[in-house]
């Protein structure tokens, strides 16, 4: 569990000295700012189109008061996890922080300034893409931007209890009724924050409520101040943590890595088998040949017997055979003897598999796809029962058949092309809210969906079985591919 938290600029008490400074030449980079970097302008020195800007981002709790959102950065804090804005961070604007792509700059260093108690940072901003927030601060001085952290917990300045995510059991009355206002012992109840990992600042506009806060603090008025929560805040800005910050397991690294490797081999595959375009070279021929592979199945009698075994055992069995079923052959496994209630969606799933992966990796947002263990396989040691001798032989055949296995898939090729077996294709369909029937669009996007995490669990499984301990992995994942390419009509 962990909180996303939101903090404006216009939060931050002026005593930090938070904004901006565009730093176009050596000498205009203070000399100061030379030794928190540790670096000279060369190192920091933008690419052409782009500016730099030296910006002053929070202070510590030690040195300064809580922020509005009624949050506090301690020290240690800061100068731990100050590096984590270059690690993790982009430049956005106006929070769209889903897609990498949209990033309209990029932070290029992070320092703890000891002597001023705060965190400095040297960003590049896109002249284009942050033109008008370059403008603003070179006219007039200011720039206005809000940052985005990711915490495992907080902890109340007041009673000192720990809470792991909004409104949980743990979540003290201090918090949850009376953040910013005085305790009794005269302090301010706020939240510390010990492990931020910032990932984002953005660039927005001047916040709506500064004049009426500026009126309130002007007229006396600070019982009647709102305490804005960062954490609410964050939920209405529509924040989303980036797959670095919450894909943490071994496995689900694994996944990821696969679905990125999978979104190109669905790009190159399409643009092959539709966009005209020739593979380049003897490895993309080959891997374009493998598309001829994709269409074996399992027979309803194995997948029948699958259904026999606990669901993480008929998982093991199949990745240890190197078997990825397809999707109507998952769907025909899922449910069974009920297949007939979802066989009118099942010709559309396979091909939105493509649109939603690629989409994920695109905005960064495989973390339900990866972090999803419902169809992991058992560990081999920890199986519930043997598997059958029959169904790991009908695996085997279908593993061989499908070109999963470690045999000179020339053969299998070959043999496709001498038979005629060699599947028809057809292109990935578009989403949901783009169909005519809304209803059956709708829900063959939710089946797409849990067949796409099937997918990856699959593949993940059958990497690290012996069936494809002899071929590429990068073979493997191209006949994946083609798999949801292939037309309902040859399956």
């Amino acid at each position: 569990m962990s909180m996303i938290k939101v903090t404006y600029s216009s939060d931050i008490s002026q005593s930090v000295g938070v904004g901006g400074e565009i730093v176009k030449s050596a000498s205009e980079m203070r000399k100061q700012a030379s030794t928190i970097f540790r670096c000279g302008y060369d190192q920091l020195k933008p690419p052409d189109g782009m500016t730099g800007i030296h910006l002053v981002a929070l202070g510590d709790s030690e040195a300064y008061p809580m922020n509005r959102n009624g949050d506090l950065f301690p020290k240690e804090a800061c100068v731990k996890y100050h590096d984590t804005f270059v690690k993790y961070g982009h430049v956005f604007q106006h929070h769209r922080n889903k897609d990498p792509e949209k990033a309209i700059g990029q932070i290029k260093a992070a320092a703890y300034n000891p002597d001023m108690h705060r965190i400095e940072l040297y960003i590049w901003a896109d002249n284009e893409k942050a033109r008008d927030h370059l403008d603003r601060l070179e006219k007039t001085g200011e720039v206005s931007f809000s940052m985005a952290a990711k915490v495992p917990f907080d902890r109340c300045s007041c009673c000192g209890a720990i809470r792991k995510q909004a409104g949980d059991e743990n979540e003290c009355d201090h918090v949850k009724y009376s953040l910013g206002k005085i305790a009794e012992d005269g302090s301010q109840i706020g939240t510390y924050n010990d492990e931020p990992t910032w990932f984002d600042i953005s660039f927005v506009g001047r916040p709506a409520d500064r004049i009426a806060w500026s009126l309130k603090v002007a007229s006396g008025m600070p019982e009647d101040i709102p305490i804005c929560s960062s954490v609410k805040r964050a939920e209405i800005e529509g924040y989303v943590l980036p797959d670095d910050l919450v894909i943490e397991s071994d496995l689900a690294v694994r996944k990821l890595g696969i679905m990125k490797k999978l979104a190109g081999a669905y790009s190159r595959m399409d643009s092959w088998i539709f966009g005209g375009a020739k593979p380049s070279g003897a490895r993309e021929a080959y891997e374009f040949e493998l598309r001829k592979l994709a269409g074996a199945r399992l027979d309803g009698e194995t997948l029948s017997s699958l259904r026999a075994l606990d669901p993480s055992d008929a998982f093991a069995a199949l990745g240890n055979a190197g078997v990825i079923l397809d999707a109507e052959s998952f769907l025909k496994y899922a449910f069974g003897p009920e297949y007939g209630k979802v066989v009118r969606y099942a010709g559309h799933v396979a091909r939105r598999v493509p649109g939603i992966i690629t989409e994920a990796v695109k905005t960064a947002s495989c973390a339900g796809f990866c972090n999803c263990a419902s169809y992991d396989p058992s560990c081999p040691l920890a199986l519930s029962s043997p598997v059958p001798g029959p169904i790991r032989e009908a695996l085997s055949k279908s593993a061989s058949a499908g070109g999963f296995s470690a045999w000179d898939a020339v053969t299998g090729i070959l043999s496709a092309m001498a038979s005629g077996e060699c599947p028809q294709f057809v292109r990935m369909e578009k989403s949901a809210d783009a169909d005519a029937d809304g209803e059956v669009s709708a829900v063959a996007d939710r089946l797409a969906r849990r067949y796409a995490m099937y997918k990856v669990a699959a593949l993940a499984a059958a990497l690290s079985g012996p069936a494809c301990a002899g071929i590429r992995e990068d073979d493997v994942i191209a006949i994946a591919a083609a798999q949801d390419m292939v037309s309902p009509s040859a399956s």
